[in-house]
C-alpha cells in the first residue's frame, strides 16, 4: 500500500516591504532588479504537508535574502530577453544572476 503525502509549496519575494510576482512588463522587472542594489531580496518560501491517512499536516516557513551587485542596464535586457526573469517571483533567477551577487 502506498502513504500519499501531498507537498504544497509556495513562494514570495519581498523587497523593501512590496510583495513581488512575476513581472507583468519588462520595465516593472527593471524596477525591482534596480532596487536590489540598495535592499536585499527576500524570498519567502513555504511548504505544508499532509498526511492524507491522518489528516496530520506539518507546515513551515523560510526566508532567504540575497544582496546584488548595481546591475547594468545591459545586463537587465539580455536577462529579461533570456526570459525567466520575467515568470519569477522578484525578477530574478539566482542562478543567472552570479557576477552581480554579493555577499
Amino acid at each position: 500500500m502506498y502513504k500519499s503525502f501531498p507537498l504544497i509549496f509556495h513562494l514570495i519575494g519581498v523587497c523593501v516591504s512590496s510583495y513581488s510576482y512575476p513581472h507583468q512588463t519588462a520595465e516593472e522587472c527593471k524596477s525591482f532588479l534596480r532596487s536590489y542594489k540598495d535592499h536585499p531580496a527576500e524570498c519567502v518560501n513555504g511548504v505544508v504537508v499532509t498526511n492524507v491517512k491522518t489528516g496530520k499536516q506539518v507546515e513551515g516557513n523560510y526566508i532567504a535574502k540575497q544582496h546584488f551587485k548595481e546591475i547594468p542596464e545591459s545586463a537587465m535586457d539580455e536577462l529579461i530577453k533570456k526570459g525567466d526573469v520575467m515568470s519569477c517571483c522578484g525578477g530574478f533567477v539566482v542562478e543567472q544572476m552570479g557576477p552581480y551577487l554579493a555577499q
